[in-house]
């Protein structure tokens, strides 16, 4: 008896379910039904739709009116703006998933229409969704390696573009942030005792990147790592640059006792 009342309970919630969720679906607004009959120009009106509900944050209504445009009318004239606003509405959208998707729109804008007027800030957007994904300097650096290949590619690609001086800023920035976690690892590696790594990560680092903004931490782990290593003659030139290009650095003390040891055990 118990068992057969379940049965009819739960049949019973799986109806309820169902007719909620029809019912559901028949209020949504529809979005495919919102053109003012006649309009001259349905595709404007929609990307206006769009824009508006962008500002308003509605990223899913703004999705659905951009992406008729983009399948239903291949000779707009807004066409590729609405793609490219398709991908901008993932983006501010925000969350890892979103800027993936972000980013497969854009990435698709640049493959079917490559010549664009606005193919540069497609790629330009493509380096600004890995950024806005980087993780701490002790975590995964995949979306920092991958911004820095978007934003040399938009550089190479796009000398002339409006958004040269952005894309340079955020590229600093995140091969700083690339250049921080190397500089982790080679301070663990230092910490342990390990001094050959230390000096090969170190050194990698500064034929890589010689404009890291660490570089006097870079200078002084590499320097005390030769010394340890008893490679003293190459380990002075690092010291002497830590003090001449960082006067206030917090290893500028320790530098200078360093040059002077070195100075006078020299022969």
């Amino acid at each position: 008896m118990h068992l057969s009342a379940n049965r009819k309970s739960l049949s019973a919630i799986h109806i309820l379910a169902t007719i909620t969720l029809i019912a559901s679906v028949n209020c949504a607004p529809a979005v495919y039904d919102n053109i003012p009959e006649g309009h001259p120009h349905p595709d404007m009106y929609l990307f206006e739709t769009g824009q508006a509900a962008m500002e308003d944050r509605k990223w899913f209504r703004a999705r659905a009116l951009f992406r008729r445009i983009v399948d239903t009318f291949p000779q707009s004239l807004y066409r590729f703006d609405a793609k490219i606003e398709l991908g901008r509405s993932y983006y501010l959208q925000g969350g890892l998933i979103s800027l993936i998707e972000a980013r497969n729109e854009f990435e698709e804008f640049l493959r079917f229409f490559p010549t664009n007027a606005r193919a540069d800030y497609a790629q330009y957007l493509i380096g600004m969704t890995y950024l806005e994904a980087t993780l701490d300097p002790d975590r995964d650096q995949s979306q920092t390696q991958g911004a820095i290949e978007a934003f040399n590619i938009f550089l190479d690609t796009y000398p002339e573009s409006q958004y040269r001086d952005d894309a340079g800023i955020a590229l600093r920035s995140v091969r700083d942030l690339h250049g921080e976690s190397e500089l982790r690892v080679a301070r663990f590696y230092f910490e342990h005792r390990w001094w050959p790594g230390t000096v090969q990560r170190l050194r990698q680092l500064l034929k890589d990147d010689p404009e890291f903004s660490g570089l006097d931490s870079a200078y002084y782990y590499l320097a005390e790592s030769l010394v340890r290593m008893n490679s003293e003659a190459e380990a002075l030139p690092y010291f002497e640059r830590l003090i001449d290009e960082f006067a206030s650095s917090e290893w500028t003390t320790a530098a200078t006792v360093r040059i002077a040891e070195l100075k006078k055990s020299s022969p």
